[in-house]
This record gives structure tokens, sequence and C-alpha cells, in this order.
């Protein structure tokens, strides 16, 4: 009993455990689990759709990459995008079977065009986007909350695939740009 203690306080201190909503189903996903990639891993943050409107959808397409390489899935100059300063979620999406061991990231940035300032920069494993469990073909999305950025600088949103250890296919990649309904 004493490893399994000492796992589970290193789970609570790296936030693979979540601390308050922990329950049996997510206790059984994450058991002995210490890879950082399990980190945040039952730390999502679902959003009432209900609560949002779209301001624009893009089609990222099918991207593909061998392992151990970084690309550059998309990228787009935000004034193209009509009240981009009103975007409070970056929702993507894709198809993937988020396989336990897969290591890749999803990264998500806001930069200057000279890229000398971050507006907005997160990292995820794909694993994060998963919605029906591990292991299994689905649609998958994350929200990616973000402060909305109204200053009139040029700036340039990037998705970009990192891969770890295997190469990795995704497939019908989108990015939905919500804002909050103002009630």
């Amino acid at each position: 009993m004493i490893p399994l203690n000492f796992i589970q306080s290193y789970q609570y201190r790296y936030s693979i455990f979540h601390w308050i909503e922990m329950d049996k189903e997510k206790y059984w996903q994450v058991f002995l689990k210490t890879n950082p990639r399990f980190c945040g891993l039952l730390w999502r943050t679902d959003i009432n759709e209900k609560d949002y409107f779209t301001v624009s959808e893009i089609n990222a397409g099918d991207i593909c990459l061998p392992k151990r390489n970084e690309s550059i899935v998309y990228r787009i100059d935000i004034s193209k995008i009509p009240d981009f300063e009103n975007v409070n979620i970056i929702q993507v999406s894709m198809e993937h079977d988020f396989e336990e061991h897969d290591d890749s990231k999803i990264v998500l940035s806001i930069q200057n065009l000279n890229k000398s300032k971050i507006y907005y920069w997160n990292e995820r494993y794909l694993i994060h986007f998963n919605q029906k469990g591990l292991n299994k073909w689905q649609t998958g999305f994350f929200n990616f909350e973000i402060t909305p950025i109204s200053d009139t600088v040029s700036k340039e949103l990037f998705l970009i695939l990192v891969t770890g250890d295997q190469a990795d296919y995704l497939k019908n990649v989108k990015l939905r740009l919500l804002s909050h309904k103002n009630f």
C-alpha cells in the first residue's frame, strides 16, 4: 500500500487526480499513471454551447506528420477574422484515436507578426482532446479559453502539431472561434 500511496500523492500534486471531482471512472482512467501527458487530463472545462455563438469556423483539413516532428497546421492573420476581439474560446476539434501512449501535442499560439510578443500560448497532449475515452477512434475537441485581445497590433493565430515517438494522423481538423453571449 505504501507504493500506491506515493503514486497517488504524486498524482494529486501534479493534477493527474482532480482535487474535487474525482469519481470511480476518473480514478480508473488515471490509475497508476504518472507520465506528464496525464497532468490536467481530468481538468477539462466543458462549456454550455447555448451561452456562446460562433464567430468563425475554420477547416484546417487532414494532417499527417512523421514522428519527432513539428509543423504549423494552420496559420492566419487575425485581422481576417471578423470580431476576433470578442472571442473567448477557440475550440479545436479533430478525428483521431487518442491512444494512451501517444505523446504528441497541439499548440495554440497568438503572436504579433514579428513574433516578439506572445499574447496566448497553450499546449495540450492529444489525449486531452478525447471525448469517449482513450484508444477509440472518435471526434474529440478541446476548448482553449482566451482573454479577448483588443489592441490594434497585427497578430497571427498558429495551430501547431508536435509529434512524439510516433507518427500522427489527424482527420478533419477544425477551429471554432466562440464568443460569449452578453446577457
